[in-house]
C-alpha cells in the first residue's frame, strides 16, 4: 500500500533523445512537421497497426499552428487518442511541440544544425512528465517512444530527402511538376 501512495506522488521527467544524420537543411525539416496533413498519409498504417489518423487544424500561420491531434497505439490499435498539439518555429528554424497523452504533458523539439562534409545532424527530443499510475509504465513509456520516434524518422526521411533534391533542381513549391 506505501508503494502505491508514492507512485502516486512522484512525478518523474522522461527525456528520450534521437540523433540522426541525412543530407537535409533545416528549411526541409521545418517543411516536414508543418506538412501536417501528410501524416494522415505517411504515418498511418505500421507494422503493429498504430499510426496517425487525419489532423484538424484549427488556426495556423507560419510561426505556429494549433490542431486535434489523432493516434492509434501500437498493437491495441483500436484506442485512439486526441490531443491538443501547439506547433511553435524558433528563430534557427527549431520546432517546439506541446500536446498530452493520456494526461501526460509531452514537450518535444526539432532541430537540425550544419555537420562537416554537407551532412546534417537532425536532433529530435521528447520530454514526458509522468505522475501518478504512468510513472510505473515509465520503461514501457519510454520504449514505446523510442520506436514510434524511430518509424517516423525512417518514414519522413525519405520524403525530406525527395523534396530536398525538388527544390536543388529549382522547383519552388512543387510548381512545374507533371
Amino acid at each position: 500500500l506505501l508503494i502505491i501512495k508514492f507512485m502516486f506522488k512522484k512525478n518523474k521527467l522522461l527525456k528520450i533523445k534521437l540523433i540522426k544524420y541525412l543530407n537535409t537543411p533545416p528549411e526541409i525539416n521545418l517543411w516536414n512537421i508543418f506538412d501536417i496533413e501528410h501524416s494522415h498519409h505517411v504515418h498511418k498504417k505500421r507494422k503493429y497497426g498504430d499510426g496517425m489518423e487525419l489532423t484538424q487544424i484549427l488556426i495556423e500561420n507560419k510561426n505556429f499552428c494549433l490542431a486535434i491531434d489523432e493516434q492509434k497505439m501500437p498493437i491495441f490499435s483500436f484506442i485512439k487518442r486526441k490531443s491538443l498539439m501547439f506547433q511553435y518555429v524558433d528563430s534557427d528554424k527549431s520546432i517546439y511541440q506541446w500536446s498530452y497523452f493520456w494526461g501526460t504533458p509531452i514537450a518535444q523539439k526539432f532541430s537540425v544544425t550544419s555537420d562537416k562534409n554537407g551532412s546534417y545532424r537532425h536532433v529530435i527530443q521528447y520530454a514526458f512528465e509522468l505522475s501518478g499510475v504512468m510513472v510505473f509504465f515509465s520503461k514501457l513509456i519510454e520504449l514505446m517512444a523510442k520506436k514510434w520516434m524511430e518509424n517516423t524518422w525512417h518514414e519522413d526521411a525519405a520524403m525530406k530527402k525527395r523534396y530536398f533534391k525538388f527544390l536543388n533542381h529549382g522547383f519552388k513549391n512543387m510548381q512545374g511538376l507533371p
